[in-house]
């Protein structure tokens, strides 16, 4: 299962308070983990999932308010769900926000640094999904999601690069 992550969709409200806005994304992922986990994952065949983070539509002081955030996903995502996330691939990063990733991966283990991929071209997902799987904006043919609970749940082929199409 994937689990996509837009930050720029978040209510602006949230961003005014930014311990308040930390608190709710965290229990926000933790539900989605929990929820995927529970409903998703298949002992001895499915025990973890991808994690795209789609960081357009984010304004600059979005961006400057969300490490607080940040560092608290990342502390529950490590203390509490690790090996939960097989791949984590980061989509439309900022230019200056870029630089900084760049930077950052190289203070990460090789392991760590083989679970997240700065992904340039949307294109280059195909390979990884089947087309029907991903939204239009992630390189997919899938519609842009509007209702996200419960979590769409499309059917197979899960084959990477499929163009056939959900199977009803």
């Amino acid at each position: 299962p994937a689990l996509a992550v837009r930050p720029g969709r978040v209510p602006a409200a949230w961003y005014k308070d930014k311990k308040l806005a930390a608190q709710k994304m965290v229990r926000l992922l933790v539900f989605s983990m929990e929820y995927m986990m529970q409903y998703m994952l298949l002992p001895g065949r499915v025990e973890g999932g991808i994690m795209l983070v789609d960081m357009s539509g984010l304004t600059s002081s979005q961006l400057s308010g969300s490490f607080g955030a940040l560092t608290s996903i990342i502390s529950v995502l490590a203390n509490h769900y690790a090996n939960r996330i097989f791949k984590f691939y980061t989509l439309n990063l900022p230019m200056a926000l870029s630089m900084t990733a760049q930077l950052g991966l190289r203070l990460l283990s090789e392991r760590q640094r083989q679970k997240i991929e700065i992904v340039k071209d949307v294109r280059d997902l195909r390979q990884e999904f089947a087309l029907h799987q991903l939204e239009e904006d992630f390189g997919g043919s899938r519609p842009k999601a509007e209702q996200f609970f419960p979590y769409p749940l499309p059917a197979g082929p899960f084959t990477a690069g499929s163009s056939e199409g959900a199977r009803p």
